[in-house]
Formats: structure tokens, sequence, C-alpha cells
């Protein structure tokens, strides 16, 4: 036991490695990227537009990636995912360097990426998760979890200081060249088996409704859809915060991220320290409310010591939220359905954050951004508090076998 319980196994440590190397890059061209579409508009509305173009296409792909992550090798999938998003990145660094790029392009190479992780995203949490036993999975996709965010804090800063040095163009660059490392671990990986080949009565949309169909997991994904829409979006504000509200440039945009990640990590850990998931549809409910109350604070914030303290407390409650729901979701799946409950997990979340990126952009861009992200967790905290109450009792009931 322990808290890095599951790097003992090979398979996972490999992984946990290779992704921890590509996180970083990501982090880096997730920042630069919002950087670059605001310095070549100046409108706070393309940064929700680019946000947009991002993650909506996991909505409309979302459910026949859940399938094919059922039906398919999982390692051959995140191999393919992960060459092109290389790709990806490597042409948004050769624009950018040659001086070609153009907010248009950006919103195109975006949504690209956003097509590519809808894919991706099913299928690498049970490569995963299949790379440990069932005993030490809560563990492995906690510590996955710190590794996204300790990224989060490392690659938003190392994109802050590149930016400063030399443009947006070489954090794009050094993404390209983080996929790497990942691609040899899964070239050495064998394909494996799906954890069901599924069957006619659960594709499409049959497959869908049975996952929505049990109370426990219905209640789950109505928080994930509220933070989706009201919760997830408030990054997309950042560099609006960074530069006409704090005044801090692109090294304070990379410090308010590597705030948040620093929450974030530190949540995760905590997660990974717990031994078992009983207790964490409480402090589902609690940490919607907690991120709720915290964005309202934040939107008041005028010092970035202040803001940075406040952005630590959100990234742990961000954090706890969705891991926590993250491993309910593997818990109380059935084994059939497990790439597509995954896939709708990417649908409530990534897929809905698009829309509220956009409402949260366009109001920023009539009233500014503390007035947004104000209406944000006011909305969150009552919406919350509405769809939230059943969910604790519904998950305990799921696991005594009544519901």
């Amino acid at each position: 036991m322990g808290l890095f319980r599951s790097l003992r196994h090979q398979a996972y440590r490999r992984l946990f490695i290779g992704q921890g190397v590509s996180f970083c890059g990501s982090w880096m061209q997730h920042t630069a990227q919002g950087w670059l579409v605001y310095r070549l508009t100046g409108d706070p509305f393309q940064l929700g537009l680019v946000a947009f173009l991002g993650q909506a296409p996991v909505l409309f792909l979302g459910n026949w990636a859940g399938t094919l992550a059922d039906r398919l090798p999982r390692r051959r999938i995140v191999a393919v995912t992960q060459t092109l998003m290389m790709l990806q990145a490597a042409v948004l660094a050769g624009l950018t360097l040659s001086g070609r790029v153009t907010a248009g392009l950006v919103l195109v190479m975006s949504a690209l990426l956003g097509c590519l992780v809808a894919f991706d995203f099913p299928a690498r949490q049970l490569l995963v998760g299949g790379s440990v036993p069932a005993a030490d999975r809560h563990n492995a996709l906690a510590l996955q979890s710190g590794s996204v965010n300790a990224m989060r804090v490392i690659g938003p800063s190392l994109a802050g200081f590149v930016i400063h040095a030399w443009g947006e163009g070489p954090c794009f660059l050094l993404n390209a060249v983080s996929y790497i490392l990942l691609l040899g671990v899964l070239v050495g990986m064998p394909d494996g088996e799906p954890t069901s080949a599924g069957g006619p009565e659960t594709g499409g949309l049959a497959g869908l409704r049975a996952v929505l169909k049990p109370e426990a997991l219905r209640q789950i994904f109505i928080a994930l859809g509220v933070f989706g829409l009201l919760g997830l979006p408030y990054t997309m504000l950042m560099p609006l915060f960074a530069e006409d509200v704090l005044h801090s440039g692109p090294r304070g945009l990379g410090i308010l991220l590597a705030s948040a990640g620093t929450g974030a990590t530190a949540a995760a850990l905590y997660l990974a320290w717990r031994p078992s998931a009983e207790g964490l549809e409480r402090l589902l409910a609690d940490s919607t409310l907690v991120f709720g109350l915290g964005l309202m604070v934040f939107s008041r914030m005028r010092s970035l010591p202040l803001a940075c303290a406040v952005l630590i407390v959100l990234g742990g409650a961000m954090v706890i939220l969705l891991a926590g729901a993250n491993t309910l979701i593997q818990e109380l799946a059935p084994p059939r359905l497990a790439g597509r409950a995954i896939a709708v997990f990417a649908m409530f979340v990534m897929g809905l954050g698009p829309f509220g990126s956009l409402a949260l952009g366009a109001l920023a861009a009539r009233a500014g951004a503390p007035a947004a992200a104000a209406a944000a967790g006011l909305g969150l905290v009552c919406v919350g508090m509405a769809s939230l109450r059943r969910l604790p009792a519904s998950v305990r009931l799921a696991r005594a076998g009544k519901l």
C-alpha cells in the first residue's frame, strides 16, 4: 500500500512518466494559444471561441469514441491520436515561427485538436486503468490527475517565461517534442483487450441511454454538466485577468495558472492517499459549492498574490470534483459500458464547457472579466445546490445494490 503504490507496476510507471512529459507540453501549448489569440485580436470573445472549438467536438464525437474504446485495442487508438496531436502541434509551431499564423488558423487547429481529444480521452483513461490491478485503480487514477495538475504548475510557468523571451511559437514546438517519449512507451506495450466487446444493444444512442439510466450515474453526470457549463470555462478568463485586471502580463498568466495547478496537485495527492472511494460522493457535493464561492471571491481580487491564493482553493476543488467523479464512474458503471461511461464524462465536462466559454467570453466582452467570473460562480452555487441534493444518497444506494 502507500501513496504511490500504483508505480510498482511497470506498465503504469512507464505510462505515468510518458504522460507527465506530454502533459507539460500540452499545458504550455494551452497557455500560449490563449495568449496568442488575445494578442492577435484583443477580443475576449475570441478566447471563448477558441476554447469552444477546442472542446466542442468531444460533445458530438464522444459517444462514438466511447464505443470504439470498448471495442478496439486502446493502445492502438491512443498511439494514433497522440501521433496526430504531435503533428498538429508541429504545424502550429511552424505557422507561428514563420509569422504566417492568424487567429483563423489558430481556430482551425484548435478544432482539429478537439476532434483528436474526443477519441483519445476514453481510450487513454481505460488504458491507464487497465495497467494496474483493480485494487490499485483508484490510486492510479488519482496519481494521473496529480500528474496532470503538477504539469499545470510547471507547464504554464514555463510558457510564461518562453512567451516573454521568444514568443508563442517555441511553446508549440516544445509541445510537439513532448509527445515522443509517450509514443515510445506505447510502441513497447501490448495491445491488450478491451474491457468488453460490447454488443448491438449498447451501441449508439442505446449505449448512451444505458449509461444514463442508473440514478447514481445520472446524478454524477448532472454535477459534471453544471461544472462543465459554469466552472471549467473560468480558465478562459485568465488572460483577461492577467492583462486587464491584475496588469501582470504573460508571466502573471503563468503564475495564475500555476497557482490553480498547485491546489489541484495537492487535492489529487489527497485523493491518492485515501484508501478507497468511500465518501467521495459527499466531497463531490462540497467541492462544487466551494468552487462556486471561490470563483465569486476571485472576481473581486485586484492583487496578484491574493488572486493566486484563491486559485489554489479553486484548483483543489476542481480536482476533487473531476477526479472523484472519474473514480466513482469507473466504480459504478457496468463493465460492458466502461468506454461509453468515460466518454459521457468527457461529453458533460469538456463537451459542455465550450458553450460556457462562449457565454463567458461574450459576457466578459460586454461587462468585463470580473463580472463574468462572479456570474459563473453564483450560477454554480445555485444550480449546484439544487442538482447535488440527491447525489450522496444515490451513490450510497448504488453501492448497496438498491439502485
